[in-house]
């Protein structure tokens, strides 16, 4: 008789146990669906609302950029660039898909920070396709090159908005 009222004790606790935890989950799981979505709403301090952001953000605070995503921008893909060895004047294919809020100005840095080439604002829908490099390049390729897409406001006060950087190869031939 003694051993089935201990079982009968130790299911009682053991279910007690189990409605325990299983409150603590759902209070859990109840605080992070309300805190969650107010961590992502919550602007930038600083920012307008008719800021825009690329999806990717590097530049913060100090550089004059701001991270608050309104909207984004599109980026063309690249992994590289070819350019003609021992020329300044390169030509190369850089463009600001129309469909963007915003106008780029297009930098290009080696590995060790040596800025090659910087854009004047090329606007939704324009392209460049010439740039002066500010050295010559010998043959071979340049990993860990850097190209910056700083964006900019078109409504005339050409406001930094974000910028953008993606690690690239250069092939100089």
């Amino acid at each position: 008789m003694k051993g089935c009222f201990t079982i009968q004790k130790n299911k009682k606790i053991w279910a007690i146990i189990v409605l325990i935890l299983a409150l603590i989950a759902f209070v859990g799981l109840a605080i992070v669906a309300i805190v969650a979505p107010m961590q992502y709403s919550k602007p930038v301090a600083g920012v307008a609302e008719n800021d825009f952001t690329f999806p990717e953000v590097i530049g913060n605070g100090s550089d004059g950029f701001t991270a608050h995503t309104q909207t984004s921008a599109a980026i063309p893909a690249t992994t590289g660039v070819v350019f003609e060895s021992g020329k300044l004047e390169q030509t190369i294919d850089l463009c600001n898909p129309s469909e963007n809020p915003c106008a780029f100005v297009i930098s290009l840095y080696l590995g060790d920070g040596t800025k090659l080439f910087q854009t004047e604002p090329i606007f939704p829908g324009d392209a460049v396709s010439t740039v002066f490099l500010s050295r010559e390049l010998s043959c071979g390729h340049y990993s860990d090159a850097v190209i910056v897409y700083d964006c900019y406001s078109v409504d005339g006060a050409m406001k930094p908005l974000t910028r953008c950087e993606l690690v690239i190869e250069i092939t100089s031939q």
